[in-house]
């Protein structure tokens, strides 16, 4: 919830006058870090109090954070509340005055934290849906699709990266290719420092592979070389392995180096990120994955969030059979919406 200039005076005009004019009538809820919100109370239950504050409108507080309610006299005489904990709660907050900035701010957190999970993804996560198609006809009627979902959250002590992708191919109404997977990352950053903890999760299925089914798990540190509105550039060590099933059965350890450009704005609408990360085999170093990729972004309509991407990917495999070849390099022009 953000106030302007001119709407928080005015805002907080209304809560004074409606102090001055309510008097000792208004309802008084203390905050277990000795903030005070004043207003009236709509409902009150053991889950938490609903309070129809002047400036913040009606808010929902959880009980965990509530000391204790007073209800006005002219409501219900001498009706003051405290929950069980309420004076071991009291006693660890600081015993200066209340700050009505911080009131505020409490109130804010304390609002947002009750929101529904629906709320906060819409709210506090980035999303993009891409989709392509491409296709050609003569001696070879070819169709391509392309689907990817990608949503990502960062509040300073965690980022969550997620990507599902699908790409189908045909040729004379025949699949010729029929590709899925999901990558899902999380970070564990730390204050005011370049360095982070994370765990990687990766699942594949593809039809033109011996394994037709492989999952990967990562675990290990990071660290931010760069991190300004613009340009962001990490880079990652880490181990773990992959499993391959389907008609081959194989456990691989690896370890994990690499790095990732996750955002350059090179102008106002244009943007560039791609990645590149390396799998050594623990057992053989000889055999190693790599995995590639790079993407330009335009933004055709800022207002409305579509986007023009262009991209490449390739993932190169000294271990698959020469005949079938070492790279799987997929190309892309696609339409993006983000929300």
């Amino acid at each position: 919830m953000t106030f302007g200039t001119t709407s928080l005076i005015q805002a907080v005009c209304t809560a004074t006058l409606a102090a001055v004019t309510c008097g000792a009538s208004a309802d008084t809820i203390e905050l277990t870090n000795g903030d005070v919100l004043t207003g009236t109370v709509i409902e009150q239950t053991d889950q938490g109090v609903t309070l129809d504050h002047a400036i913040l409108g009606k808010i929902t507080l959880q009980a965990g954070r509530i000391a204790s309610v007073k209800i006005s006299d002219a409501k219900q005489p001498a009706a003051e509340t405290k929950t069980p904990d309420a004076d071991a709660k009291r006693s660890e907050a600081s015993g200066t005055a209340p700050d009505p900035k911080a009131t505020e701010q409490a109130a804010l957190e304390a609002a947002a934290e009750d929101r529904s999970f629906w709320q906060r993804f819409r709210e506090d996560w980035d999303s993009k849906l891409t989709l392509g198609l491409n296709g050609s006809t003569g001696p070879t009627d070819r169709q391509n699709y392309r689907v990817k979902f990608k949503t990502g959250f960062e509040d300073g002590r965690d980022r969550i990266s997620f990507d599902t992708s699908w790409y189908y191919a045909t040729a004379d109404g025949n699949q010729s290719q029929n590709q899925f997977q999901a990558n899902l990352t999380k970070d564990w950053l730390q204050k005011d420092e370049p360095w982070f903890f994370f765990v990687k999760g990766q699942y594949k299925f593809d039809n033109n592979r011996s394994w037709e089914n492989r999952t990967s798990a990562f675990g290990g540190g990071g660290y931010t070389l760069t991190k300004t509105e613009d340009v962001e550039v990490n880079t990652r060590l880490g181990f773990g392995g992959t499993y391959e099933y389907g008609s081959v059965n194989d456990f691989t350890p690896e370890a994990l180096f690499g790095g990732s450009v996750v955002k350059w704005h090179v102008s106002e609408r244009a943007a560039i990120a791609g990645q590149t990360l390396y799998y050594p085999s623990l057992e053989d170093t000889a055999n190693f994955r790599i995995e590639s990729s790079l993407e330009w972004t335009y933004k055709l309509d800022m207002a409305d969030g579509l986007s023009l991407k262009l991209g490449v990917e390739n993932e190169y495999d000294s271990a698959t059979p020469n005949e079938t070849g070492n790279n799987d390099v997929r190309y892309y022009g696609a339409v993006v919406l983000s929300f």
